[in-house]
């Protein structure tokens, strides 16, 4: 169980960890909210603009793989984590102040959930190449990558 956990002695990856973990809860909290503020503000009961809502936020990973991947490997993992977390928090703040001040439509709220979408393409992919690179410099290899 020890060695299960050993990337945690690394203040690095500790501090990763808490970080991504509240950007991942935020950001399937706002896709949640964004489809129940479809169905039940922006329309009345339409489950197909939830389902053309929900198309546009989790297609463009599929679409955009290849490339996001090709981003990925050749761009600083830190320059690309500043820009697809500040643009997932942009976005965010403009929904909530549309939201709010009550001028959202629908075809403004898909255009967001198609931005959201290629925003969350680009952070995935560097998401998952960092993170076995935070513990690495304090924990031993068990075996070669």
């Amino acid at each position: 169980m020890k060695a299960m956990f050993r990337s945690f002695a690394s203040f690095n990856y500790r501090i990763w960890f808490l970080g991504a973990l509240i950007s991942n809860v935020g950001g399937w909290m706002q896709a949640t909210a964004q489809d129940w503020v479809v169905l039940t503000e922006l329309t009345n009961h339409d489950a197909t603009a939830v389902g053309i809502t929900m198309a546009l936020q989790f297609g463009p990973p599929l679409v955009l793989v290849s490339f996001t991947g090709w981003v990925a490997d050749r761009f600083d993992r830190r320059n690309v984590l500043l820009a697809t977390q500040t643009t997932l928090m942009l976005l965010a703040i403009a929904v909530a102040v549309l939201l709010l001040s009550g001028v959202m439509t629908l075809p403004l709220m898909f255009c967001f959930a198609a931005a959201f979408g290629v925003a969350n393409a680009f952070d995935a992919p560097r998401a998952r190449r960092s993170s076995p690179t935070w513990s690495r410099a304090t924990t031993p290899q068990t075996r070669s990558p």
